[in-house]
C-alpha cells in the first residue's frame, strides 16, 4: 500500500515536518520549507509554491496566535491595523512574485 504513494510526496512530509519543528522552536520554519518545496517541485511556478509555502505556514502559526490570544489580553485596535496591513501588503507580494520571471 506504502509503494502506492509517490517518492516526492515522502520527501515533503519529511521537509513539512522538519520546518514545522524548527517553526515551533525558533521560527523560520518557511527557510527550510520553501527550498525544498522548490527542490522536490520543480514544475510548478515560484508563485505556487511560495502560495503553499504560505498556506501551510498559516495554521500553525494561527494555532499559535489562537492559544496566545486565549491567555493574554490584546489591546485590538493596533492588531486588527496590523492584521490589515499585513493583508494589503501580502497582496501586493504574491502580485508581485506572480508578475516575475
Amino acid at each position: 500500500m506504502l509503494d502506492l504513494v509517490p517518492p516526492e510526496l515522502w520527501w515533503l512530509v519529511v521537509i513539512a515536518f522538519i520546518a514545522g519543528l524548527v517553526d515551533a522552536a525558533v521560527g523560520g520554519g518557511g527557510l527550510v520549507q520553501l527550498p525544498g518545496l522548490f527542490t522536490v517541485l520543480p514544475q510548478p511556478t515560484p508563485a505556487m509554491l511560495f502560495g503553499t509555502n504560505k498556506f501551510s505556514s498559516m495554521f500553525g502559526t494561527g494555532a499559535a496566535a489562537w492559544r496566545y490570544a486565549r491567555n493574554v489580553r490584546f489591546p485590538w485596535k493596533p492588531v486588527l491595523f496590523a492584521a490589515g496591513t499585513a493583508f494589503v501588503f501580502s497582496f501586493a507580494g504574491a502580485t508581485a512574485v506572480s508578475l516575475l520571471p
